[in-house]
């Protein structure tokens, strides 16, 4: 493809736009389509790396602290497994320590030890620590 077959192009002006696709080989419009997705890729990589330096910013200037961003996480339904699917519980209590209210725990990972803790005296149930959502 010759840049002679892109200069019909104008941003903005999707009638040129499409004069131009219309007059393009099927290689051409191939590689059309493998640099624009290669663009989009490009853009939306540049912007998640901006919006995860926003977020770093963010964690260090509130100093937050692991847990803490994991119950923003947590509560919000924003946590994503490692392929990007949307993690979702099917247990929908969240378990609340009744000495430190900020600290939560929805029953996915492991047992937070002051659950494990509040187990621990006779007579106490982690059903007890069940706030519904």
């Amino acid at each position: 493809m010759s840049r002679s077959d892109l200069s019909p192009i104008k941003l903005g002006d999707t009638e040129s736009i499409d004069q131009a696709l219309q007059t393009c080989s099927p290689d051409a419009l191939a590689s059309i389509m493998e640099a624009a997705k290669n663009r989009l890729d490009q853009l939306k990589s540049e912007e998640k790396a901006a919006d995860v330096k926003k977020l770093i910013d963010i964690v260090q200037k509130h100093r937050l602290t692991n847990q803490e961003i994991n119950n923003i996480l947590s509560k919000s339904g924003s946590i994503f497994t490692p392929s990007g699917e949307a993690l979702r519980s099917s247990n929908k209590n969240m378990y609340v320590n009744p000495n430190n209210p900020s600290q939560t725990w929805f029953g996915l990972g492991r047992l937070p030890q002051w659950i494990k803790d509040y187990e621990a005296v006779a007579g106490q149930s982690r059903s007890d620590l069940i706030q519904k959502n």
